[in-house]
């Protein structure tokens, strides 16, 4: 391949051009997709609306936390109030 790019230059040079130019419109259709469940779960999967379920009910901007409570008994009704 070497000794014909050296003796024919133009003609590869030409060739990379047209390939580069047949294939790069292409690149205007290219998506990603990120959503898990239209990556990895199959169409008719029952997880699929199960999945819609869950995105609807919980929503991703909630926030969690945990506490600690230290007492000898937490489920006492002053410690709770506290």
């Amino acid at each position: 391949i070497g000794l014909s790019i050296g003796n024919n230059p133009w003609l590869w040079l030409v060739t990379s051009l047209c390939v580069s130019g047949v294939c790069g419109p292409g690149m205007s259709l290219w998506s990603e997709e990120v959503d898990e469940v239209e990556l990895y779960i199959p169409t008719k999967a029952i997880l699929r609306s199960d999945a819609g379920w869950v995105k609807e009910h919980f929503k991703d901007d909630l926030r969690y936390e945990s506490i600690i409570v230290t007492a000898p008994n937490v489920l006492q009704p002053d410690v709770l109030r506290a």
